[in-house]
């Protein structure tokens, strides 16, 4: 009891606990979630290191950035080995430059590149021979047609052709 309270009500003691409320409020107080500092992405030659694995105390890491040409690079070089060498020259290009803008190289659609270059110019040196050789073959037996009385010539491989009246 207080002497000097005019109402002698008791004296509150002092908390010995400053932690402790003495008004509880039934309600939480939020508490403000742990943020993470952004990661900044790599360097041209940099990676994250290993995917989603952080130190103690680290936060998760982000996942390695991959090539993104790559994919194509890898469809070119197929389907310029298969004879596609057009879709393989394309999808080359198109792989190389997408790897170019994110500072990557991309081998596989260097040499995708290269072999569909060199399988369309194959192609080209075959079709030209494929065709002078039958131009030579019709000219021949036109020729012998021509100068022949009885509609049958014999061909300088050793067939024989019956020529059209």
């Amino acid at each position: 009891m207080n002497p000097n309270d005019p109402n002698n009500n008791p004296t509150p003691t002092p908390n010995p606990d400053p932690n402790l409320n003495p008004n509880p409020d039934p309600t939480p107080t939020p508490q403000p979630e742990p943020q993470t500092p952004p990661v900044a992405p790599p360097q041209p030659g940099q990676s994250y290191g290993t995917a989603g694995v952080a130190s103690a105390g680290q936060a998760p890491l982000q996942p390695v950035a991959g090539n993104p040409g790559k994919g194509l690079g890898i469809a070119s070089l197929i389907t310029s080995i298969v004879g596609l060498g057009l879709v393989g020259l394309i999808l080359g290009l198109i792989g190389l430059n997408k790897s170019k803008k994110v500072g990557m190289s991309n081998g596989l659609a260097i040499a995708g590149i290269i072999v569909g270059v060199l399988g369309m110019l194959f192609g080209l040196l075959l079709f030209i021979v494929a065709y002078n050789g039958v131009s030579e073959a019709a000219n021949e037996i036109v020729s012998a047609c021509a100068n022949s009385t009885s509609g049958v010539v014999a061909l300088s491989d050793g067939s024989n052709f019956t020529c059209p009246e």
